[in-house]
């Protein structure tokens, strides 16, 4: 025997039913509004998301810009060193060939710094990334 389950059989089910009916489209309205409220939470990021994304993006930079700096720093070594190299070969200088020389090398010891600091913000940004020291900061 088929139960029919399209009728209710109690009195108060019927008037709980009559009740929804006349509230249908608010329950509606609120229902929507509800869902959208639950689907926004679930599609943006949360402020953990973003601050952990915000970290690897900035480690990222440091990462790349010690690399390039690290670049650079080597290639102005290098001519750094020729023309160190080209002066120091000559037999006699003159006035200013000296204080040139003598520029460059202070300016090679700069360089040196400054390439041992770009190559070490490199490797401490490289460790942050592979770490998951990101992850752990937003925790």
């Amino acid at each position: 025997m088929k139960q029919d389950i399209s009728k209710p059989t109690t009195n108060g089910e019927r008037k709980f039913l009559d009740i929804l009916k006349e509230y249908k489209e608010l329950i509606a309205v609120l229902v929507f509004f509800l869902g959208g409220v639950l689907w926004m939470f679930g599609y943006f990021a949360t402020k953990k998301q973003l601050t952990e994304l915000r970290c690897w993006m900035h480690a990222n930079v440091e990462f790349v810009q010690g690399r390039m700096d690290a670049a650079n720093l080597s290639d102005l070594s290098v001519k750094n060193i020729e023309e160190l190299t080209a002066l120091s070969e000559k037999a006699t200088l003159s006035a200013d060939e000296k204080a040139r020389k003598h520029r460059l090398e202070m300016a090679k010891d700069e360089i040196a710094r400054k390439l041992a600091a770009a190559e070490s913000t490199s490797v401490g940004a490289m460790k942050k990334l592979t770490s998951g020291q990101c992850s752990e900061m937003a925790n």
